[in-house]
């Protein structure tokens, strides 16, 4: 397969993207964006030995098509800035300023959920108690109460997900153990607990507010939270388990 088959010619509104440019930036970031692509460039390359005014056209075309008349002149321009885009890399690689190195935010989720609840299970073989691994898919407040929620594990029945809730205003809280797949963000939760005459209230012009004591006030109504298998209290936030039966609740 030969390098252009690697790269589909830029449209239309891909070239219009870079009119309000200036001849001399736009040239700068072509050269910038194929140093960026250049490890593909190797990869897909029979005999890659460095930019040549090829492999820069089929590259600059992949992403900007120049007006008529200004082809060659832009595709050597490019040719020429790369060593200098390349060399300006270098000397910034070397003058990085040190700064403390943040932890992913998932990591940084992840142990603000351990910090405030445990979930015990069994290993495959249903012999041994484990300490099951959470991972965390979202931490807001909504309705003066703090949720972090836990996102469960896939295709394990033994680990469902999960919520800490915690009223802000008298600091009470709640493990919250919810039926069901996975979920993978606050929205989600938030849908799985939502009975249908919530989420249809949403569109309606309804007044819907969370509410820490397992509900939604709709229009001045309560309506219990849906799809809970247990809840446990703050108190015993670290010894909840996987598959809690419903008496648990």
């Amino acid at each position: 397969m030969a390098l252009r088959d690697h790269y589909d010619e830029a449209d239309v509104l891909d070239s219009l993207s870079w009119v309000d440019m200036s001849a001399e930036g736009r040239i700068s970031r072509l050269a910038s964006l194929y140093l960026d692509n250049e490890k593909k460039m190797e990869r897909n390359h029979n005999r890659y030995d460095g930019p040549t005014l090829g492999c820069v056209r089929i590259f600059v075309k992949s992403v900007y098509e120049p007006p008529r008349g200004q082809g060659q002149l832009t595709y050597e321009g490019v040719l020429a800035a790369i060593p200098v885009q390349r060399k300006l890399r270098t000397e910034r690689s070397g003058n990085k300023p040190w700064v403390w190195e943040r932890r992913k935010l998932s990591n940084r989720r992840n142990s603000v959920a351990r910090a405030r609840m445990t979930v015990w299970t069994h290993d495959r073989w249903d012999k041994k108690k484990i300490n099951a691994n959470i991972e965390c898919v979202g931490i807001t407040q909504i309705g003066g109460c703090r949720i972090i929620a836990i996102k469960g594990a896939a295709g394990n029945p033994k680990q469902l997900p999960r919520f800490w809730v915690q009223n802000l205003a008298t600091g009470e809280a709640n493990v919250v153990v919810v039926e069901g797949q996975p979920i993978n963000s606050i929205t989600h939760l938030l849908t799985r607990l939502a009975p249908v005459s919530a989420l249809r209230g949403a569109f309606d012009g309804k007044s819907i507010t969370f509410l820490f004591g397992g509900g939604w006030d709709i229009d001045g109504e309560f309506v219990p939270w849906r799809n809970i298998r247990g809840v446990y209290p703050a108190s015993m936030a670290h010894r909840t388990a996987g598959d809690p039966k419903k008496k648990e609740a």
